[in-house]
Order: structure tokens, then C-alpha cells, then sequence
């Protein structure tokens, strides 16, 4: 059997930093603060809402009381909720990356840190959910997520594959995904074309992808190392 291709979302298949940072701009806006540049957060958004908002106040953010945090944090969601959908865009290459990957007869699911009904939507949106039989969020499994093993382990169970007897391949741009591989004992590889918030040389991975047009290939390569390992187990 084929090893299960495990796709984490943002800065991955999808880049959605337009429309995040927008969001964040929007809360600074709120509160009288200075907007923030795109490429000066960028970087951060594998860290998620919190990583963004502590960017984008700065100091002052972790002098706030938690009830603060938690107003800045809501109104967050609903900026981003509402207009996630502006310019969220595949990186070029993803499309035939995951016809050529379904056309070989991978299976492939999501494991993202995002809420399941954010993702879904995106996944709609761009028109590639087809892919994703199985899309497991960050709220899907109740407290856990990335890099927790669990989450990936929960996802890959819900695949039909058992996390200690099937081998895998998670594909990711940031360290929760690099090591949310490790913890689980499954192969990484990691993409270096989006949210990268570690050095491509630290990630462990047993593959670096540089643009989404080489998943196809490097993905190949890892499984057919799995599989081999498997026939000599």
C-alpha cells in the first residue's frame, strides 16, 4: 500500500497571508495602531492568530489581561472570517502537483491547525477539496493540535490508515509540521515556498521541496524509500 500523504494547508497547498494579515490590520486599525506589512509577518502565521496579534501590539500585548486578549482574538476570527476568501490563492504549481499525485493513486487528507469549516471552505473555494476525503482542523479533535501526535495519529485513523502499523508522508512549510512528523515517526517533507519559520537545514525532513511543481517527485522518491523498507522489514 501506498503510505498516506498527509498535507498541512496554509503556506503548504494554500497561501493565505493576504488575507490573514488583513484581518490583523484590521483589529490595529480598531485600536488605534500602526498597520503592519505583509512581509514583516509573514513569517509568523504558522504561529496563528496569537503569534500575528502578539507581532502586530507588540509589547504592550502581553501586558493585556487575558479577557483583552481573548476580545482581540474574537474580533480577529471575524475579520479573517469574512474575508478569507478575497485572496487566498494556490501557490503556482499545487493543481497538477495533486492531479499527477491522485492520478498515481495516493491518498491524501489534511491535518491543519486552522478550524476544520475554515479549511473546507478554502479547500471549496480553490476548488481541490475533491483530494481531501478527510479534513481534520485544529478544533477537530478537542484540545489537540499540531505538534501534537495525536492529531496527526486521530487523522490518520479517520484515512483508514492504523498510526502504528501504515507509513506516511506529512508535507509542510513550519516547525509544528516538522515536528508533529517526528513525533509520530512518519516522514516529513518540508516546502520552503511558504510561511518557513525555520531554517530548511533544521527541519529534519527527508525532503525539501522549493516549489510545488517538485512535490510530485519528491514525494515519489520518500515513498518508494518507504515501501522498500517495508518489503525488507
Amino acid at each position: 500500500m501506498q503510505p498516506l500523504l498527509i498535507f498541512d494547508l496554509d503556506g503548504t497547498l494554500a497561501d493565505t497571508s493576504l488575507d490573514l494579515i488583513a484581518a490583523l490590520n484590521a483589529v490595529l486599525t480598531d485600536y488605534q495602531e500602526v498597520p503592519v506589512a505583509v512581509d514583516a509577518v509573514r513569517h509568523l502565521i504558522s504561529q496563528g492568530a496569537v503569534g500575528l496579534l502578539k507581532a502586530g501590539f507588540g509589547p504592550d500585548y502581553e501586558a493585556m489581561s487575558d479577557e483583552k486578549k481573548k476580545v482581540l482574538f474574537e474580533a480577529f476570527v471575524t475579520y479573517y472570517e469574512q474575508g478569507m476568501l478575497n485572496k487566498v490563492a494556490l501557490y503556482p504549481g499545487v493543481e497538477t502537483a495533486l492531479n499527477t499525485l491522485s492520478a498515481q493513486g495516493f491518498k491524501m487528507v489534511i491535518c491543519s491547525n486552522k478550524n476544520t469549516n475554515l479549511t473546507e471552505s478554502i479547500l471549496k473555494h480553490l476548488s481541490i477539496k475533491h483530494h481531501f476525503p478527510v479534513v481534520c482542523g485544529g478544533d477537530f479533535f478537542s484540545g489537540i493540535k499540531k505538534p501534537d501526535r495525536r492529531h496527526v495519529e486521530g487523522t490518520m485513523a479517520r484515512a483508514g490508515f492504523e498510526p502504528s502499523k501504515s507509513h506516511a508522508i506529512f508535507i509542510g512549510d513550519a516547525m509544528s509540521d516538522m515536528k508533529a512528523a517526528k513525533n509520530t515517526g512518519i516522514s516529513s517533507i518540508f516546502v520552503t515556498y511558504g510561511y518557513a519559520d525555520m531554517a530548511p537545514n533544521e527541519s529534519g525532513a527527508n525532503a525539501i521541496v522549493n516549489q510545488a511543481d517538485e512535490l510530485p517527485a519528491a514525494i515519489l522518491s520518500v515513498a518508494k524509500c518507504l515501501m522498500s523498507r517495508r518489503a525488507f522489514a
